[in-house]
């Protein structure tokens, strides 16, 4: 969910494993089912949830959610299989046992906030001084300060920045905005995330016209904590087309006349403190690309380039070249 831009921290240390199999392997769709065929209704959904909602219809709808899977060669809206892992503590191990969610790169790396993320990483590396190595300057400066012209390549010290990424419009601030269009998918599933950027092999020259140019590797992580915290008025659209594409045949469901189910935020809170949904940690980790980072005096905006590779190529974030 959002949160304020982090400041520069250590460097990223790799993750944990990704999530081993549940421990319980309850099935969801069959309690559903099992409950409709006992009611003899179908279930009926309301228009709006929040921590007021009768016990039962807050767990029915759990399930409901649970029970959503995609058709044969999609995935699930980030949002929707977020949500699901948050609910599906029965099949999750133990909390002190239990790693980051991986989410595969590609996934995210489409979303026009990554891009620009990493555009903004990108412009950190060829401009801003460095806090913790690169003795306080920027990568340029220091390659000046640190080789001669006549000298061989030097090689650059592993560093990295941070920013954040988000899913809100611009020019709006707190839990109560929209997303920035386009962005709907990743703004309800994750919110506001930490996207870093790690330099490693970096080596560059300058020449004697005191152009310097920098080549190496960048690779990205993104983190996040998926929790929800009561009275921040963050709510997760539910539509009627998603229930009817998602939900598996055989399970009779009378949805709201708008279409659309809002789920208010002090729902899950209510949720997490009887032990129906955990708050989890996510990762997701880029291959490592290598760039070109030039400029052609002391203070000029430099520009950077993707040496392309096949492996990589294809995911590397799109705009490079003059840096904005």
């Amino acid at each position: 969910m959002p949160k304020q831009p982090p400041a520069q921290t250590a460097a990223a240390t790799p993750g944990q494993q990704q999530q081993q199999p549940g421990r319980n392997e309850t099935d969801h769709l069959s309690e559903l089912k099992n409950h409709i065929a006992k009611s003899g209704n179908p279930l009926f959904i309301k228009d709006y949830y929040d921590e007021k909602t009768p016990q039962e219809e807050k767990l029915l709808l759990k399930k409901l959610l649970l029970s959503l899977k995609a058709p044969e060669g999609e995935k699930l809206p980030l949002p929707i299989s977020n949500l699901q892992h948050w609910l599906n503590v029965e099949n999750r191990p133990n909390a002190e046992n239990e790693g980051p969610l991986e989410i595969p790169f590609e996934n995210l790396a489409k979303f026009d906030v990554m891009k620009d993320g990493g555009k903004k990483i990108l412009d950190y590396f060829g401009t801003h001084p460095d806090k913790n190595a690169l003795e306080k300057k920027s990568m340029f400066d220091w390659l000046r300060s640190s080789h001669s012209a006549t000298g061989g390549p030097a090689a650059v010290p592993d560093t990295h920045w941070d920013t954040l990424v988000s899913g809100l419009a611009p020019g709006l601030s707190g839990y109560f905005g929209l997303p920035r269009p386009g962005n709907e998918e990743f703004f309800y599933g994750l919110g506001g995330a930490t996207l870093t950027g790690s330099s490693s092999g970096m080596k560059g020259h300058v020449d004697k016209n005191n152009a310097a140019k920098t080549q190496g590797n960048i690779s990205y992580t993104l983190k996040d904590r998926y929790d929800w915290n009561k009275n921040q008025g963050t709510t997760i659209p539910i539509t009627l087309e998603m229930i009817q594409k998602y939900l598996p045949k055989g399970v009779p469901v009378i949805t709201p006349k708008n279409g659309t189910i809002q789920i208010n935020d002090s729902f899950f809170h209510d949720l997490e403190k009887q032990g129906h949904g955990r708050s989890f940690d996510i990762q997701s980790r880029s291959p490592s690309y290598k760039y070109e980072f030039t400029q052609r005096s002391p203070g000029e905006r430099p520009t950077y380039r993707v040496i392309p590779a096949e492996a990589t190529a294809p995911l590397s974030f799109e705009g490079q070249g003059v840096l904005p």
